[in-house]
């Protein structure tokens, strides 16, 4: 009877202790799965694909920032005093379009009204298979709306050593909760020999060729069913779409690898679709030489630093860079000339 009586004993302190484990995470909710932010914690915002659908499925919000790490030093500050809304930011680091289209069809289907999303299209990513991945191990319990698989949030280890228990002490120590300007937001060394540290040239050069029809088959695809799906799918959403803007320093990885051509091609053949939406409007910065070409905004050969995050905000405000139906294809020629012909050689002095 001792044995049967311990056993059980036993038994019920682990769950009740399971019970209070759990209890705890979902009361403080770290990554806003179950509930919004709770007005008296503090809450430290950050491992973006942890905490985005959370973000998306519980903010009060009527605009996104969304894209790669070409996002993350937007400030959503500035977007709601230019733009007029109340935004948030889900930039995933290293995503591809996959990801960020069905981040955002979640998050229209969370939340009603949004009116402009921002959408940053990284030209890396537009020769891809439409279901190509670069990320793996996705806290896929977190996206859905099993309750059954919360167990691997609510009784993480993880989870409440590193965000639970560091929310409460910041909220002891009256820190208050990371802003939407500081959320994965970063600030690194910046300028040529930043840059140059980041950078392998590659020393043989590839003649320059275009686009082949499997190629164009694959940026057709990608673009029609990870950014027209979701433009469709919202018609009164507007959708700022740009091609964030990546140094001199890339494009000589892309010429010396023989895709300049190729690079043009995917980014008007895009453009040609995306146009075609009264709801988008479309911006490319490759012809500001300014910017391009001054490593000075750079931390390696494509993130830029958070002015040019600002400074592109107040452009699509403006309007300044804007594609259109009749300008587009007149772009990319400008484009082609602009990057067939630099000397980049002159960028190396020391090879």
């Amino acid at each position: 009877m001792k044995e049967k009586k311990w056993f059980f004993s036993t038994i019920i302190c682990i769950v009740i202790c399971l019970g209070l484990f759990a209890a705890v995470v979902i009361v403080t909710d770290p990554y806003f799965h179950f509930h919004a932010p709770l007005q008296w914690l503090s809450y430290d915002m950050s491992d973006e694909r942890y905490a985005n659908d959370g973000i998306s499925r519980h903010f009060e919000y009527d605009a996104i920032i969304t894209g790669s790490s070409m996002m993350q030093n937007f400030k959503t500050s500035e977007f709601d005093e230019l733009f007029a809304c109340n935004a948030i930011k889900l930039p995933y680091a290293g995503a591809v379009y996959q990801e960020i289209s069905q981040s955002l069809q979640r998050a229209f289907s969370y939340q009603e009204g949004i009116r402009v999303v921002v959408w940053g299209l990284d030209g890396s990513g537009l020769i891809k298979e439409a279901d190509y991945q670069s990320y793996e191990n996705f806290p896929t319990y977190l996206y859905d709306e099993n309750p059954f698989n919360d167990v691997y949030y609510v009784l993480n280890k993880d989870v409440m050593c590193h965000r639970t228990m560091h929310n409460l002490l910041m909220t002891m120590a009256g820190i208050p909760s990371t802003t939407f300007d500081e959320y994965s937001s970063w600030e690194y060394e910046n300028g040529y020999a930043a840059v140059m540290r980041n950078y392998d040239r590659q020393q043989d050069v590839v003649p320059d060729a275009g686009l082949t029809e499997e190629e164009r088959r694959m940026v057709e695809e990608n673009i029609r069913e990870n950014v027209c799906t979701v433009i469709e799918q919202n018609p009164d959403t507007t959708f700022y779409l740009f091609f964030p803007p990546y140094s001199v320093v890339y494009w000589d990885n892309w010429y010396r690898d023989g895709r300049i051509s190729a690079q043009i091609e995917a980014e008007e053949l895009a453009a040609g679709l995306l146009l075609q939406y009264d709801n988008v409007e479309l911006y490319c910065f490759y012809e500001n030489e300014d910017l391009i070409f001054n490593l000075d905004y750079y931390r390696d050969p494509i993130h830029y630093i958070s002015e040019i995050n600002s400074e592109i905000l107040k452009w699509m405000q403006e309007g300044a860079y804007r594609l259109t139906k009749e300008n587009y294809q007149e772009h990319a020629e400008r484009e082609r000339e602009l990057y067939l012909g630099y000397e980049y050689d002159a960028l190396f002095p020391d090879d």
